[in-house]
């Protein structure tokens, strides 16, 4: 029978590139926080955002826009491990606001439908009264009597769109007919 002798030490070697971890990985108007976990047996652990320099990694680093963000560890070899990670899922802009306008603008006695166009990414459009009540916006809102309709929308990262304003004040109806 054939038999193997070994004389010598054994080194079987391995390790692992950065494990990195991020506490919000849904769409989010929040800064986002990369942790990196590291092999034991690194000798440097280091962290790069986009084509930067390399930054010694100390504790988890927040991500305030998004970008590709890199993790390095050497091991006792000078052997580099590296894991890339990109953020894609923070938008802090807020959608545009919404556009207004009235199917009657000259003096009328019928009710005005006032309308809202929302840019592509609104998830919520609504309107209001008075800024404070908000409801679901549809189809347009008739208005009985002069005043003002408010509108906004929110797009899913929560961002919430400045306040259009539309003024009705073109209703006329005469009460002194008997």
């Amino acid at each position: 029978l054939p038999w193997i002798s070994i004389s010598g030490k054994l080194r079987i070697k391995y390790f692992a590139n950065p494990d990195v971890t991020a506490n919000i990985t849904s769409i989010t108007n929040k800064d986002v926080v990369l942790t990196a976990e590291f092999d034991i047996d690194s000798v440097t652990k280091k962290y790069k955002i986009g084509d930067g320099a390399w930054l010694n990694y100390t504790k988890a680093i927040t991500i305030s826009s998004n970008a590709v963000v890199s993790f390095k560890s050497t091991d006792s070899d000078g052997e580099e491990y590296i894991t890339t990670y990109e953020v894609t899922n923070i938008d802090k802009i807020a959608p545009d606001k919404p556009i207004v306008s009235a199917d009657k603008t000259v003096i009328t006695n019928k009710p005005v439908l006032v309308m809202a166009e929302f840019s592509s990414d609104s998830v919520v459009k609504e309107y209001s009264f008075d800024q404070k009540t908000w409801f679901t916006y549809a189809d347009g809102v008739t208005m009985l009597e002069n005043g003002s309709v408010y509108f906004r929308s929110q797009d899913a990262a929560g961002n919430i769109s400045n306040i259009a304003e539309y003024k009705v004040d073109n209703i006329f109806i005469r009460t002194d007919i008997i």
